[in-house]
């Protein structure tokens, strides 16, 4: 597959895009499903038991959640959700950081608003209201499967890596009225998982989000999320990219499968010539950057000591990244604090970092 390239120019790029211009109220609002974590640590074996996809998301309803966590030890609940893992990350970092999120009103809904609230994240809550949302016993039928506050349950193996149960909630009853794009229009970035692709009737929501946003002068900015959800609407992200997107992220298996390339180095081939930025993460080797002009820059990953979980790593060089583009680093630089980030949250269990970004990113010269 070889695409022409939107836009070419002959100056080199040499940083993001200057220091933004714009007086907004945010740096960065993003978009995503309203999700509690709950984090549990086993081994392979248990994983092929449950029979989960190792590595993968898998999106369940209410009765196989309830069967999981029936089969696990308990685990550690945090706020979580691909985009809200970015908004803590860039709120850790000292950017004005906003999310948008459905919750319903039970003590899931209660414990992500106040997980919101203290690592400094401006919230703008969804809130889904119906006769279920009151109680706060688990949902019992497959009719009740929405009633509830969204949650994940995030399987860590010893070898770092994380297998996803994903049960929504409301976060899957996203409509078109739900998405206030006044704080979307207030803010230098629009950030959006890829993962509300799998809620139909948020698909048009977002993309006329998105349009008001780059009409506005807001740029937009997308998570491929997860290889199985790229897959699941490769032709739809692809057509959303060519007319919605300036900024893209995500890793090796994602790209590749967007662009059904068999290597890295052919996916930033394809992604640079979109005319946009783009950031291919591929782990302990770093990551791939794309300028709008074209250009690919490879940039080294911060090495990490012992890897505990990748939960969430992904997300949390998007925050670094977002970071910079919003302060006037280069790509470079922004990919440097991207790595840092992500190191630091592969360190120990969960996404939400342990450490004060804000002190790794100055020790590491980078602010």
């Amino acid at each position: 597959m070889t695409r022409e390239r939107k836009e070419q120019t002959n100056q080199p790029e040499q940083t993001t895009n200057a220091q933004l211009s714009r007086t907004d109220h945010f740096d960065v609002i993003s978009l995503g499903s309203a999700i509690v974590d709950i984090v549990v640590t086993v081994n392979r074996d248990t994983v092929e038991r449950l029979g989960l996809a190792k590595g993968q998301m898998t999106l369940v309803g209410a009765a196989r959640t309830r069967e999981l966590l029936a089969a696990l030890e308990p685990g550690v609940k945090s706020c979580g959700g691909s985009a809200a893992n970015t908004a803590i990350g860039l709120a850790s970092l000292g950017a004005a950081s906003a999310f948008m999120g459905k919750v319903a009103s039970d003590n899931m809904g209660t414990l992500f608003a106040q997980s919101m609230k203290a690592h400094e994240v401006t919230f703008f809550p969804i809130v889904a209201q119906n006769e279920f949302t009151q109680s706060n016993s688990p949902a019992t039928t497959a009719d009740d499967r929405n009633a509830a506050t969204g949650t994940c349950v995030v399987l860590a193996t010893p070898d770092g890596d994380r297998t996803m149960a994903t049960n929504l909630g409301v976060a899957s009853t996203l409509q078109e009225n739900d998405i206030n794009v006044d704080p979307v229009l207030s803010s230098r970035v629009f950030y959006v998982e890829a993962y509300l692709w799998d809620i139909p009737p948020a698909r048009t929501a977002i993309k006329n989000a998105m349009a008001a946003a780059r009409q506005s002068g807001t740029k937009v900015a997308l998570s491929l999320s997860d290889k199985s959800c790229v897959s699941r609407h490769r032709s739809e992200l692809l057509q959303v990219l060519a007319g919605h997107v300036d900024m893209l992220f995500g890793n090796e298996d994602e790209f590749t499968t967007l662009y059904t390339v068999s290597d890295i180095a052919s996916a930033a081939e394809e992604a640079a010539a979109e005319g946009i930025t783009a950031a291919l993460t591929r782990g302990a080797k770093g990551s791939l950057v794309v300028s709008p002009a074209g250009q690919v820059f490879e940039v080294d990953a911060v090495p990490a000591g012992t890897v505990v979980d990748t939960t969430g790593a992904g997300d949390l060089y998007a925050a670094g990244f977002l970071y910079g583009f919003t302060h006037g680093m280069t790509l470079v630089d922004s990919a440097k604090l991207g790595s840092v980030c992500a190191t630091e949250t592969v360190s120990h269990l969960g996404s939400t970092p342990r450490e004060d970004l804000q002190l790794l990113a100055r020790e590491a010269g980078l602010v």
